[in-house]
């Protein structure tokens, strides 16, 4: 400002003095003005740079500060996205662990009761239907209805004592997880029209009993999946590992679309459950199928000192 208030009176001192009639005069006086008149508007010209040269630094500070605060704002944020998102991953997974907790005991509960109460009922009609035969034994068209009647009866027993099995695998309490998986596949082969095949030489891992019932059913899911939907012939089951836990599967079935099979209501509930089993014990998947290509799915997860015996 100073530095303007003196350009302005040297322009006016020059201007006086060119406006004077006695300019010849007035030569000294104009050059001496015009001398000063250039050293002021020289200082004022510096004056005038150093100030937009601090204006300009000044608005680079603000503005490298502004843009500090909202970097610092958006890590901020993303920090807290984050912390939210693996929150509601962790509990997902929590209650995914305390679904399959209550659903387990559920299902020890309903097996023990269909053990205790169906399976001793119809044990009971079949002892009394040998019991009746023996009388009836001179009586043809008698015995033949108790042998029928004892017939239907084991097949229910049978019948009770396989879902007894499916609700509560007690094989595994008999048998490791290899063996029971082998028993699994033998009972399959003898059923189906299928070739099931379980290689399990390179595992050396031994889970917790919760864990190997929830391998047990996922394998037994997929197997049952291949049977309803993929009219496959050949099913490989391959079970590896120690420390990590690898368990594939594939067979050579008409394989699905995926990503459709995801956006149809109601559809792929037998894989979804599949998922939240892995999911269950911080397991991953990877899947691999198309149409008239099979199915292929490769879990994994590891296999920590708490969930090893």
């Amino acid at each position: 400002m100073i530095a303007l208030m003196e350009v302005k009176s040297s322009i006016l001192d020059f201007d006086s003095i060119v406006r004077n009639d006695q300019v010849p005069s007035q030569g000294k006086n104009l050059k001496q003005s015009v001398s000063a008149f250039t050293k002021t508007f020289a200082n004022y010209e510096k004056a005038l740079h150093l100030y937009i040269y601090q204006t300009n630094q000044k608005f680079k500070r603000n503005i490298f500060f502004l843009l500090a605060f909202i970097l610092i704002l958006l890590l901020g944020s993303l920090f807290l996205v984050i912390r939210l998102m693996n929150s509601l991953t962790n509990a997902h997974l929590q209650l995914v662990r305390n679904t399959m907790t209550v659903e387990q005991r559920e299902r020890k509960r309903i097996a023990r009761e269909l053990h205790d109460g169906l399976g001793a009922l119809l044990s009971s009609i079949g002892l009394y239907g040998k019991m009746l035969g023996k009388e009836l034994i001179d009586n043809k068209n008698s015995l033949d209805k108790v042998r029928q009647i004892n017939q239907l009866s084991k097949q229910a027993l049978d019948t009770v004592s396989e879902v007894i099995n499916n609700l509560n695998p007690s094989v595994l309490n008999r048998y490791n997880l290899q063996e029971s998986l082998q028993r699994l596949v033998d009972k399959i082969n003898n059923l189906d029209n299928v070739d099931v095949t379980l290689h399990v030489n390179d595992f050396k891992g031994q889970p917790l009993q919760s864990t190997q019932v929830v391998i047990y059913r996922i394998c037994s899911e997929l197997i049952n999946n291949t049977l309803k939907h993929a009219k496959a012939t050949d099913i490989q089951i391959k079970l590896s590992g120690e420390n990590i836990l690898v368990l594939q599967y594939s067979d050579n079935g008409v394989g699905f679309d995926l990503e459709r099979l995801k956006t149809i209501d109601g559809k792929g509930m037998g894989l979804q459950n599949i998922i939240e089993r892995v999911e269950s014990i911080n397991g991953t998947y990877q899947i691999q199928t198309s149409k008239d290509k099979g199915f292929k799915i490769k879990i994994q997860f590891a296999l920590s000192k708490s969930n090893q015996k």
